[in-house]
């Protein structure tokens, strides 16, 4: 048999049938008659269970769509060609990319971290910053990449390895500049 309690009149509290006052407000119980116990409801606890979980998966949900399922965002370089360029202290080197979306692009698309090796000095520089954000597959985007612009390149360069890397991806290309002409793949060694 469950115990039985008296309900406080004055702040609710369930105390002993056998106080006389109120051990949480400290009234006095006179009149009040013992009563059962019954077990607290918990509804709300469940409801509060089951809102944290709906929300859990809602939240899941948006990550993997805003995410595209998991596929990584891609690009097809079209066209990269590697220029020199004549400055006041030496010679720059200007690399032209066209590419082309693979798949659709996220708000916060990745740039193209473009670097240069030539002989004994290397630079890199960033291309396509924001400009494929939310860029639909299929589109065809433009950049130049400037390199070398300090320090400069001290005499026309004859071979330049070239690395595009889209970044957040890895996804890295490698081009070789030589003999005036840019071609796909590493220079030879």
């Amino acid at each position: 048999m469950p115990p039985t309690v008296t309900r406080c009149s004055n702040c609710g509290a369930d105390v002993p049938s056998s106080a006389e006052q109120c051990r949480f407000c400290g009234a006095h119980l006179a009149g009040a008659g013992p009563q059962e116990r019954s077990a607290p409801a918990l509804k709300w606890r469940w409801s509060l269970g089951l809102v944290v979980l709906v929300a859990f998966a809602v939240s899941v949900t948006i990550v993997v769509v805003n995410r595209g399922g998991g596929a990584r965002p891609g690009v097809r370089y079209t066209s990269v060609k590697a220029t020199p360029s004549p400055s006041p202290m030496g010679y720059e080197l200007h690399v032209s990319i066209q590419l082309t979306t693979t798949g659709a692009m996220p708000h916060m698309a990745p740039e193209v971290v473009v670097g240069a090796v030539c002989g004994a000095q290397s630079d890199h520089a960033k291309a396509f910053f924001m400009t494929l954000s939310n860029a639909p597959s299929g589109a065809s985007f433009a950049d130049t990449a400037r390199l070398f612009f300090l320090p400069e390149l001290p005499e026309l360069p004859e071979e330049c390895e070239l690395t595009l890397t889209l970044a957040q991806t890895g996804g890295v290309e490698r081009y070789c500049f030589a003999k005036g002409k840019t071609t796909a793949g590493a220079c030879s060694p």
